[in-house]
């Protein structure tokens, strides 16, 4: 997988809720990657697969029926500090 093909998506959500995301979309194999951007302790990263990206908001539109998910622009950086490009 070509890693310029990834798509992200940036989410600020309530800590104690990131452990159950990262399950649902491990559930989910293969659509896309949650991790936390150094720093940060409630931004996630989704890393979408190619051709995933319907899949995953529809994911995504189920998570925010039962927790708090809002999406943010942090392509910029976190608390000052600059996302790599993982």
């Amino acid at each position: 997988m070509n890693p310029m093909n990834i798509q992200r998506r940036y989410y600020r959500v309530n800590p104690r809720d990131i452990c159950f995301i990262r399950y649902t979309f491990e559930a989910h194999d293969g659509l896309a990657v949650v991790s936390t951007p150094p720093g940060s302790k409630d931004i996630i990263v989704l890393r979408i697969a190619p051709g995933c990206m319907d899949e995953v908001m529809a994911v995504v539109e189920g998570l925010k029926q039962e927790l708090e998910m809002d999406e943010t622009d942090a392509e910029n950086g976190v608390g000052g500090m600059e996302i790599p490009n993982l």
